[in-house]
């Protein structure tokens, strides 16, 4: 990209041209992505031309949140910094991880919401007449799953609902 930058075959884009366009991506990302990374964070003396603002993921959500738009991603809908309404939970549940053996202060991990959206998603299954209800599992939570009766399929982890 550089050579071709020198050769003047590329031209980057400005920050406000870069800023309108991931506000335009970030407006029509479907819900089941995650947004991890807005753009890389390069050291501005490694930079040769372009926006060097490692912020933009900030100066993005704060410019769209005056328009009135936002970024339905995973990302951006997952619990971070919030007190946590149990009871205003629907069935994913994300957040900051803790410490082992750290106490829960509201973080959604480790205070048995988990537990408590797994029982629930599993009584609407049954009710609604399903045999069997399913998650999709990273490596890392498997094992939690498997303490909750799930065990892993094929391409997911599966639990049976007995009657």
């Amino acid at each position: 990209l550089y050579a071709h930058y020198q050769r003047g075959e590329y031209r980057p884009y400005t920050d406000d041209e870069l800023i309108e366009l991931l506000i335009d991506c970030k407006t029509i990302m479907p819900p089941y992505c995650r947004i991890n990374r807005v753009i890389r964070d390069i050291p501005a003396n490694y930079i040769a031309a372009g926006s060097t603002a490692s912020h933009l993921r900030v100066v993005v959500q704060r410019e769209m949140k005056q328009r009135g738009r936002q970024c339905r991603c995973i990302r951006c809908r997952e619990v971070r910094r919030e007190t946590v309404d149990a009871d205003a939970l629907q069935v994913h549940v994300n957040g900051p991880a803790l410490e082992i053996g750290a106490m829960s202060r509201g973080e959604a991990q480790h205070a048995g919401l988990g537990t408590r959206l797994i029982e629930e998603a599993t009584r609407i299954a049954r009710d609604a007449g399903f045999k069997r209800i399913v998650v999709i599992s990273a490596i890392g939570t498997r094992e939690y799953y498997r303490r909750h009766g799930f065990e892993l399929g094929e391409l997911y982890m599966a639990r049976a609902l007995d009657g």
